[in-house]
């Protein structure tokens, strides 16, 4: 599948192709979409590639999600990976994710691993994820994390 994604003329049809390989790798091998997710160009595609990657790693394991996220730079994409990880963590339980949250470190990273435990949060506690969120410096964590406040109380 990677030959054939990467072996395609068009460059939107190969970033389209390769970014679904990805994906496709992350359910039973993450590290391996991992790594292959780094061949795609930055953008749009490559950031929610590492989206789905982060938050499906990290429902199957926290620490190893965690140090990959926090190895990325913010050019390939360590900013989408902490919050998807902070995310994935809280679909599991809130209150360890908010303990694992607070323990990042501090600035950007902290504010995206608490972002996406807000995100979380906004479905069952959105009074609580607001606060959190309001909380935040800035960045993807307190963008979409408000965001997701915002459409809950929508409802």
């Amino acid at each position: 599948a990677t030959q054939w994604a990467e072996s395609q003329a068009d460059l939107s049809v190969r970033e389209n192709a390769m970014a679904d390989v990805a994906l496709a790798m992350a359910g039973t091998d993450p590290i391996a979409a991992a790594e292959y997710v780094q061949r795609l160009a930055p953008g749009d595609r490559k950031f929610n590639a590492i989206d789905s990657i982060a938050y499906r790693w990290s429902l199957k394991d926290l620490a190893a999600s965690t140090t990959w996220a926090l190895a990325l730079s913010v050019e390939q994409g360590r900013d989408y990976a902490v919050f998807q990880v902070g995310a994935g963590r809280a679909s599991g339980d809130l209150a360890a994710a908010l303990d694992w949250a607070s323990q990042q470190p501090a600035g950007v990273t902290r504010d995206n691993a608490l972002g996406g435990v807000a995100y979380i949060m906004a479905r069952t506690d959105p009074a609580r994820a607001r606060s959190i969120a309001e909380g935040l410096a800035g960045g993807i964590g307190r963008t979409r994390a408000l965001a997701a406040v915002a459409a809950k109380q929508a409802q």
